[in-house]
């Protein structure tokens, strides 16, 4: 199972006339953060060639079904509303004075701040394409959301002299910074090292865009801003290599340095036998990179520098720091092909996507290609246009991807891909081309410190899924969302995948394995690297030991069997045997009942069956009944007659079983325990004092079957009565009874209390 946040990226690209028929099908997603698709746009059309024949400018809009917007130039006060039909493409053409710096000259100065900048808003998440053509120099761009832009960039341009006398200007290298907030923006700008140019600070309002044309390149230059801004970077005519015909315009809009990644794979151009063109930008200083080909190259920069070189060959290329990469067409010239230049961002690999939509122009533009790159392992499922891709792919040099570049028919088409893809889209035309990213993620993926999975193993029965979860987390240790995060699966599960951080900086990944086994995964993230492990095990039984219950003679019998486990976590299920047959069908669940046992020694055997998803055992469960003694108890009030000195009483005891007792009774005189009657679990107690005194008389029941003997005392109190002179016999009978006496018919009731005679002294 492949758990991917799945993003569809509509990109429509298109010339002028380019039929809108056969559009159907497409569709756009809901909003997600970090991507390239968004519902609010700031971009800008840079200075072209100065050129001849047609011109035009045209912003493409593909997105969701009935979403409506609107494309402007407020400095321009020009407006064009759009509406998409179902799944479709709405295709604005704007006005060519749109374009920002088309009357600078770089040999008396180029910098300059017009108010053309380009606002584009929809009410539904929306992907936006600009194409920025003249006769013979065309180029396209990817534009990015207003959420996606930051406050720090680098530029990536091109422009050296070229040798070619009378066209310095229009060869000129050239960047653009466009204001997305209201209020006033402050920006600066630090050329590179080595340049001749001198920093400058530029303020701009919402709407405005400074472009600044140099003779040399400014790839490296740095760019900040206290608000977020769009920066765009190429050339109004460039040629690729220098001094190389013909010259074409480039542009592409720059990802800020916090998407940047350290991991891209390349594909050469179809059609071209000559190579083509690389630079490679450093962000911080000492930054290692190595370039995985035939020959392979490692280069060291320092920050805003860049290394550029030829390449007609698939390759890896690795930074231990955030880097950017472009790859340019070379003029037409260079191996004589129909082409030219232009110029493309490729997109690292930790911010793909897994589908692109996208259009190719009609005219002027007979050849067109689509370059994927995707993981090995995933190649036969990846489609163009909902079928296979047969021909062959040409694995990548360090990499686990493999590229292809597939001939477009003019009109829409669509990648997908069950992992993220990389799709560069681009055309060829006699001395002009066109190029462009196929969209991607735009997550902070550079400023990504720490990497985790957890748990760092996870472990359960075979079929069921077992998941971990991966966190990427920036130094402040705050999440990073959008993230891609590259795993590579080896062992009983031998694949590749992709997982997408949530706002929270996390994925959740799982697996399925129908049998025991084991499989490692490697999460990557840039350089860093994080491992787990996922184990599948055959599945145990429930484990319960065997029941010995012991319980009190008569008592009620609980039978408890809810100590059973499973290792794997199974629900358990609990049948009862409760008669003997065999058949576990007298009862249910953990815990069950018996009727009591009635002696001391009884036994029961019975049994609980306990069953798993997969497994039963059985479980044998004793009961035996213990024995409990006999416990006498004699009622605190007795009879007495205070003239024969006879004691009357009587008593009971409990005991649950059904044994068979005796009793004895030792009145406490010295005559010595004698046999004490039983009535079933009652007696009586007789006894004729000699003389008056407090006595202690000692009640002992004995059960057989136990032979265990319960006892209890009491205390007797015969008092003397003495009659005293002067006391009338109605006067002793009040004594008496304030004594705790109760006289009726000759007959003396005697409590536990001492008793009182009629002077208030104790009577004995």
């Amino acid at each position: 199972m492949r758990h991917l946040r799945v993003r569809r990226l509509t990109s429509l690209l298109a010339a002028a006339g380019l039929a809108i028929a056969g559009l159907a099908g497409l569709a756009a997603p809901p909003a997600v953060a970090a991507s390239s698709e968004g519902t609010e746009f700031w971009l800008v059309f840079d200075a072209n060639n100065i050129g001849w024949g047609a011109q035009s400018l045209m912003v493409y809009v593909s997105g969701a079904v009935g979403t409506t917007g609107v494309v402007e130039v407020p400095g321009l006060s020009l407006n064009y509303p759009f509406t998409i039909p179902a799944d479709g493409l709405a295709a604005v053409t704007v006005d060519p004075t749109a374009r920002v710096g088309m009357g600078l000259y770089v040999s008396v100065g180029g910098q300059t701040t017009e108010s053309r900048a380009i606002h584009v808003t929809a009410a539904n998440p929306v992907t936006v394409y600009g194409l920025n053509q003249i006769a013979y120099t065309t180029d396209a761009f990817l534009a990015y959301p207003v959420d996606a832009l930051d406050t720090r960039y680098r530029v990536v341009d091109y422009g050296q002299l070229n040798g070619l006398v009378g066209i310095l200007d229009i060869t000129a290298a050239q960047f653009s910074v466009v204001a997305s907030q209201a209020g006033t923006t402050q920006v600066h700008i630090e050329p590179p090292a080595g340049s001749g140019l001198a920093a400058i600070d530029v303020n701009l309002q919402l709407g405005e865009a400074f472009e600044w044309q140099t003779i040399t390149t400014a790839t490296g230059a740095l760019v900040t801003a206290d608000k977020p801004v769009a920066v765009f970077g190429g050339s109004r005519c460039a040629n690729v290599p220098p001094g190389v015909a013909a010259c074409d315009h480039l542009v592409e809009q720059l990802a800020p340095t916090s998407t940047w990644g350290q991991t891209f794979v390349t594909f050469p151009l179809a059609t071209r036998t000559g190579g083509d063109t690389f630079r490679l930008v450093a962000d911080q200083d000492d930054t290692t990179i190595t370039i995985q080909k035939s020959t392979p190259e490692t280069v060291t920069l320092a920050a805003g520098q860049f290394h550029e070189f030829m390449a007609d060959e698939p390759m890896t290329i690795q930074a231990d720091k955030p880097i950017a990469v472009a790859q340019y067409s070379n003029g037409t010239t260079w191996d004589n092909v129909t082409s030219d230049p232009f110029m493309v961002m490729i997109p690292p690999q930790e911010q793909g996507f897994t589908t692109s939509t996208f259009a190719t122009p009609t005219t002027p533009f007979p050849l067109n290609f689509v370059n994927i790159a995707a993981p090995t392992a995933d190649t036969a499922q990846v489609t163009l246009d909902g079928a296979a891709i047969t021909d062959a792919w040409t694995p990548i040099p360090g990499s686990a991807y493999s590229a292809i570049a597939q001939s477009l028919k003019p009109g829409t088409h669509t990648v997908t891909a069950p992992t993220t893809a990389q799709t560069i889209i681009y055309g060829f035309g006699d001395a002009d081309s066109y190029g462009y990213p196929g969209g991607g993620n735009l997550a902070r993926i550079a400023t990504i410190t720490h990497l985790t999975i957890d748990p760092p193993a996870a472990s359960g029965p075979i079929g069921q899924q077992l998941c971990a979860t991966v966190k990427v987390t920036d130094q402040d240790d705050q999440p990073v969302e959008s993230a891609n995060v590259d795993l590579t699966l080896t062992g009983d599960i031998d694949q590749t995948d992709v997982v997408t951080t949530a706002a929270n900086g996390q994925a959740v990944f799982c697996r399925v394995l129908d049998q025991a086994g084991t499989t490692a995964i490697t999460a990557r993230q840039g350089q860093l690297t994080a491992q787990s492990q996922l184990t599948w095990e055959a599945n145990r039984a429930p484990r319960l030991n065997p029941l010995t219950i012991r319980v009190p003679e008569g008592s009620p019998v609980v039978l408890d069997a809810s100590t059973a486990t499973d290792d794997d976590g199974d629900p358990l299920a609990f049948a009862w045997d409760l008669n003997g047959d065999g058949v576990f069908d007298d009862a249910t669940g953990p815990t069950t009942s018996l009727p009591p046992l009635a002696l001391v020694g009884d036994v029961v055997e019975v049994a609980v069956r306990v069953s798993d998803l997969t497994h039963q055992v059985t479980v044998p469960v004793t009961v035996t009944a213990t024995n409990v003694v006999p416990q006498p108890e004699v009622d605190p009030v007795g009879w007495l007659d205070v003239v024969t000195k006879e004691l009357l009483g009587d008593g009971f005891f409990t005991d649950p079983g059904a044994d068979s007792w005796t009793a004895t009774v030792d009145y406490g005189d010295g005559s010595g325990p004698q046999a004490l009657a039983l009535d079933g679990k009652t007696f009586l107690l007789d006894h004729v004092y000699a003389k008056a005194g407090s006595y202690f008389v000692t009640v002992s029941v004995s059960d057989q079957a136990g032979a265990s003997t319960g006892t209890v005392t009491v205390e007797a109190v015969v008092p003397e009565v003495i009659a005293q002179a002067g006391v009338s016999p109605m006067a002793m009978l009040l004594g008496l009874m304030a004594g705790g006496l109760l006289i009726a018919g000759g007959t003396v009731l005697v409590s536990r209390q001492g008793l009182l005679n009629t002077a208030g002294r104790p009577a004995l």
